[in-house]
């Protein structure tokens, strides 16, 4: 028999029918389709639910479209002289002099200083692009993952969105905007497992143990790097407030421990800063994070908290259907914004036990700033 003859007796099986019988077949035709038809809404829904977007390869076509960046344009309009410097620079240069340690493995000094020039230039040519932007301790922690995925020219168009549509909150001048956002994981706690939140309280313990975990999307406090990807497709997939989400279902997740700890607020704060560092089932916290955001939306777990964030957060604002350019400077007028100028959500008063607990985290804030208060950032993992 001849091989025309052999390939004529075969079934020929088509893509779509394949998809039905291969489930990671069937994930990766879901994913081409929709990024075939911009179809940015199935994309969410993929990179929400088990797997998402499976490999670095798919990300550099889904991340693009999710954060509505065409890479190969230039697209982006810079509301300043790109060559002016920025405030910041210093710091990011001392931060970027102390990275690239976890991850990518196996580099040897001259390739580990040539990645550290791409992240710095990375992070400056997006602070210069936007001068309302204030850097913070982790932020290149997040830049490093868009550089490792896509590289550095393709990776400053897709940083500075995610700056404007998804960090702004711990970007602008103070600190409190993203202080309100951790907070709302006591009320969760408290809906959640009253066992954890009575446990916590007692212990006096302020939720600034997961700070670095959400202003860095635990990009700084986990060391695989094939889940940091994953968790970003679920990030880049969700409300601005998933990493609190994400937060709450880590602790959750180890209820048995933490109840087994000394009821002694430094004991409890040591151990549930270093969480992200055992072992995670990351498909399951992913899956009651997005419990716990369909539980208790955005919107009305400030109000269940009496704690409303800026009707300007980008929590507050997802979802807001507006051409890119115009949602781009939408988001660079919040930036300049004066404090006084961010009204909060309208929401019932805080408690008397809450205000003090929010004055609590912001002095801590305040005197020994923001990379201690995140404890991890300020650590040995640095070193």
């Amino acid at each position: 028999m001849t091989k025309r003859q052999a390939f004529r007796g075969r079934r020929v099986i088509s893509s779509e029918r394949y998809a039905h019988e291969n489930e990671v077949y069937k994930r990766i035709w879901r994913i081409n389709e929709a990024i075939r038809s911009d179809d940015v809404e199935t994309l969410r829904s993929i990179g929400r639910d088990g797997g998402g977007f499976i490999n670095n390869s798919l990300r550099r076509r889904v991340w693009p479209v999710l954060l509505q960046c065409n890479i190969s344009d230039d697209l982006v309009k810079t509301e300043d002289d790109e060559h002016e410097e920025h405030v910041d620079e210093k710091q990011v240069q001392l931060d970027v002099d102390r990275s690239l340690n976890a991850y990518p493995q196996g580099l040897d000094e001259t390739s580990k200083k040539e990645k550290q020039d791409e992240l710095n230039e990375l992070i400056v040519e997006v602070l210069r692009r936007n001068k309302s932007l204030h850097y913070y301790q982790g932020f290149h922690d997040i830049c490093t993952v868009f550089l490792l995925i896509f590289g550095k020219k393709a990776a400053v168009d897709l940083v500075e969105q995610v700056t404007l549509f998804f960090l702004r909150d711990a970007m602008l001048d103070s600190m409190d905007p993203i202080l309100r956002q951790v907070t709302l994981l006591d009320t969760l706690y408290q809906h959640e497992d009253q066992q954890i939140s009575s446990f916590l309280q007692e212990a006096n313990v302020l939720p600034y143990y997961c700070l670095s975990w959400v202003i860095t999307w635990c990009s700084h406090d986990i060391d695989d790097f094939s889940v940091i990807p994953r968790l970003f497709d679920l990030f880049l997939s969700s409300n601005p407030l998933m990493p609190v989400y994400f937060a709450a279902a880590i602790v959750l997740s180890h209820k048995e421990e933490l109840l087994q700890q000394e009821c002694e607020n430094s004991a409890i704060h040591t151990f549930l800063s270093k969480l992200p560092q055992k072992p995670l089932d990351v498909e399951a916290l992913i899956a009651k994070a997005t419990q716990l955001e369909e539980s208790y939306p955005p919107i009305q777990l400030q109000r269940k908290a009496h704690i409303g964030l800026d009707e300007t957060s980008s929590v507050n604002t997802w979802g807001d259907e507006k051409p890119v350019a115009e949602a781009r400077d939408q988001a660079r007028k919040i930036l300049r914004m004066e404090p006084s100028e961010r009204r909060p959500l309208a929401v019932a008063p805080m408690n008397s036990r809450q205000e003090q607990r929010m004055r609590q985290m912001i002095a801590i804030v305040a005197a020994v700033g923001i990379g201690v208060a995140a404890a991890a950032l300020a650590s040995a993992r640095y070193v």
